[in-house]
């Protein structure tokens, strides 16, 4: 958190959280979470452990104009699940840029335009999809000054 909160506060770098990394993100700024969506917060079983790691399980809808929009260019993804917990209230100067079908935070974004995004999902793990790679490239491109 305190690593965070520096790269936030004082380098501005571009950030990449995913799945623990989007909520170290909210936490590091100021945010909240569930500690267990299906007891704290009603919503559906979303560690999905029986499949294969890169299968999706689920949709995500993506709010369109934001930068997860921009990275993968459409308003509905397909992804995988391994979590229990999630973003409960979003860290002031944060948006949520994409949630589940019922409605968990899947992803925010820094509203400045800034490259600070966190993804609930692992598209690393999705390493066949060229589609979930996308958000790799984009994390380079921003780091390397372009994007």
């Amino acid at each position: 958190i305190g690593l965070v909160k520096f790269l936030l506060e004082k380098r501005r770098k571009p950030i990449l959280g995913i799945c623990r990394g989007a909520q170290v993100l909210n936490v590091a700024a100021g945010g909240t979470l569930y500690q267990d969506l299906e007891q704290e917060g009603n919503f559906g079983h979303h560690f999905m452990g029986v499949y294969p790691m890169n299968r999706p399980v689920h949709k995500v809808r993506v709010k369109a104009g934001s930068g997860v929009f921009g990275i993968f260019g459409k308003e509905i993804l397909e992804t995988n699940s391994f979590h229990h917990q999630g973003v409960k209230e979003v860290a002031e100067g944060f948006e949520i840029t994409a949630s589940s079908e019922e409605g968990v935070v899947e992803a925010i974004e820094k509203k400045d335009g800034s490259f600070v995004v966190g993804i609930q999902w692992h598209p690393e793990m999705m390493y066949d999809s060229g589609e979930q790679q996308a958000i790799f490239r984009a994390f380079v491109k921003a780091s390397q000054g372009e994007g």
